[in-house]
């Protein structure tokens, strides 16, 4: 073991160079092996990837919470409610866990009906990365208007990029589709540049929109006075009433959740991770950060204040909140892994991992089949918090 030195101070290490954290995201991440096989001639020729088993015996499910606040003594202790639902001041809450060596930080398992979390998947895919709102497309293509749409748009459209040379393709060739689309003939293919300008390949790599007052990651502070998309009205209302919830959970220490709000929207995709970190951008760190869990289940690990504290891992899943206040707000975490239907993971049942059957499935929601079949590849995660 030996120490290295940081802007945030100093981490522990192991021989191999891993922090706790950093060993922790490298036992869950995604690892993919491909099957080399040697054919009748000698020649060796490469197969398809298989996806590599991961060890899950560790991990606390969302789905166990309950039972384990009844059980003493038990590898996690965890406080709440002994059933799914409590009333606070006359309202139904779905039960909150509080877990040991983790101050500040509440689980809300099943925090949104099956409803709410059609509705806000609906609204994060088609709505929330609309301009004003900033995403991770916008420093090298700008605001991309209308993405969703063009993405199921037939024939394909592709992103319009001001520029002297245009690739080849005049005007004679090309349909305009409205701002900033247009369509190509004949059709890009192989290794033009063009295809990574195809709305259905810049959907696929969408990975984050902002919700309220944008972030200036080079300031690093928000832009309060900046265009924004306000942070969805129904989303806001249920992040205040998870936060009081955990406040009641928590106690006296708990900061209210008011003031400015503003937000993330992270789009996850297969492979797709989220490396360690803390949420400190804030002027005040101590008021709550309200995340839900949409789609594809995960492993979200909730350390220490520092990398080499070891995470416990935790399995959350669709519907599923957390809120960080306190303590916690100065902890790592991260989501080194996304579970997609046909990875071959199972949970401590034995149940195949994946996106809920009612949500990615088109046949079980076919009001919007679109919206289905793009969650059923991915997750999509909500935060709020207070800005000011």
């Amino acid at each position: 073991m030996y120490a290295t030195e940081h802007d945030g101070g100093t981490d522990v290490v192991d021989d191999d160079g891993l922090t706790a954290f950093r060993r922790a995201e490298k036992r869950y991440k995604l690892h993919r092996t491909q099957i080399v096989r040697t054919r009748a001639d000698g020649r060796r020729k490469g197969g398809a990837l298989e996806t590599r088993e991961v060890d899950l015996s560790a991990v606390v499910d969302t789905l166990d919470l309950a039972s384990l606040a009844r059980q003493p003594g038990t590898r996690v202790s965890v406080h709440g409610a002994p059933s799914s639902e409590f009333e606070v001041h006359g309202r139904t809450h779905p039960a909150a866990y509080a877990i040991d060596g983790h101050p500040g930080a509440v689980l809300v398992p099943n925090a949104l009906s099956v409803d709410e979390q059609r509705d806000w998947v609906r609204i994060a895919v088609t709505e929330s990365c609309e301009p004003p709102a900033r995403t991770n497309h916008d420093a090298a293509l700008g605001p991309l208007k209308g993405l969703w749409r063009e993405a199921h748009a037939r024939p394909a459209r592709y992103v319009r990029v001001q520029s002297t040379d245009d690739g080849g393709a005049g005007p004679e060739t090309e349909t305009e589709t409205g701002t900033g689309w247009r369509h190509i003939s004949p059709e890009p293919t192989g290794g033009d540049p063009r295809v990574n300008l195809a709305a259905t390949r810049l959907l696929e790599k969408m990975r984050w929109a902002t919700i309220g007052p944008p972030y200036d990651w080079t300031a690093r502070t928000y832009d309060m006075d900046a265009p924004r998309r306000p942070v969805n009205a129904r989303w806001l209302e249920r992040c205040v009433h998870l936060a009081n919830l955990a406040a009641t959970v928590r106690g006296a220490d708990a900061s209210p959740f008011a003031g400015r709000f503003a937000g993330l929207v992270n789009y996850y995709r297969a492979g797709d991770a989220l490396a360690g970190h803390v949420d400190d951008a804030e002027v005040d760190t101590s008021k709550p950060i309200v995340s839900v869990s949409l789609g594809c289940p995960c492993v979200f690990l909730l350390g220490g204040t520092s990398r080499d504290v070891a995470p416990i891992p935790l399995l959350m899943r669709s519907g599923d909140a957390v809120v960080l206040a306190g303590l916690s707000r100065r902890c790592y975490h991260g989501v080194p892994r996304i579970f997609v239907s046909g990875e071959g993971c199972v949970d401590g049942r034995g149940v195949a991992l994946g996106c809920p059957e009612w949500l990615g499935n088109p046949d079980a929601w076919p009001e919007e089949p679109d919206v289905a079949r793009y969650i059923a590849g991915g997750r999509v995660n909500v935060s709020v918090r207070v800005v000011d």
